[in-house]
């Protein structure tokens, strides 16, 4: 844990850490465990959501790749 101490948390410390700026988009990745995307996301910064990968098959599906 070398970068604790800069660690952003919660996620609205990133938000301000990023105000403001151009050159910055986060996509926040929903899948896996429950994510409150209604209380903690900034349309400035998150203009797009991740809702499915198939990277791990996040709608728990089991299907042989």
């Amino acid at each position: 844990m070398r970068d604790a101490a800069t660690d952003c948390f919660p996620v609205t410390e990133l938000f301000g850490q990023f105000a403001g700026r151009e050159d910055v988009m986060l996509i926040p990745r929903i899948g896996g465990r429950y994510a409150d995307i209604v209380g903690f996301h900034d349309p400035a910064l998150e203009p797009v959501v991740e809702i499915y990968s198939d990277w791990d098959g996040s709608t728990g599906s089991s299907r042989t790749r």
